[in-house]
C-alpha cells in the first residue's frame, strides 16, 4: 500500500476551486475511485510583513489579521513534487503557506 500525505494550505476563499481542480490535474485530492476530493474551512490569521517583504495583503511592520481558507488534500508521495509546483503558481503570497503531512493510516487499515 502506497503511504499517503496530507498537504494543508492556506489560500484565499477565491482560490480554493482553482487549486483543487488544477492539483487534481495532476494526480493529487485522489481517494480510492475519487477524484478532486478535498476539505476546506475557513479560519483567522495573523502575519507581520518586515521592511523587507512584499507583501500581497497587509501593512509592513504591523500584525495584520484576516481571514483566509485551510485546504486539506491527500497526495501520494510521488505526487508531491507536482502538487508543490502547483501551490506555487496559483498562490499569491510571497511565502505561500503549506504543510506537508506524513498519514500513517496504512499502519491501521
Amino acid at each position: 500500500m502506497d503511504i499517503k500525505y496530507k498537504i494543508e494550505i492556506f489560500i484565499s476563499k477565491d482560490l480554493v476551486s482553482t487549486m483543487i481542480e488544477e492539483l487534481s490535474l495532476v494526480g493529487a485530492c485522489k481517494v480510492g475511485e475519487y477524484e478532486n476530493v478535498a476539505s476546506y474551512f475557513e479560519i483567522e490569521g495573523c502575519w507581520k510583513p518586515l521592511e523587507t517583504s512584499k507583501p500581497a495583503t497587509g501593512e509592513k511592520n504591523v500584525v495584520n489579521f484576516g481571514t483566509e481558507y485551510k485546504l486539506e488534500i491527500r497526495c501520494e508521495e510521488d505526487k508531491i513534487s507536482e502538487a508543490i509546483k502547483i501551490i506555487k503558481e496559483i498562490h499569491p503570497y510571497e511565502e505561500p503557506l503549506f504543510n506537508i503531512i506524513k498519514l500513517e493510516n496504512h499502519l491501521y487499515v
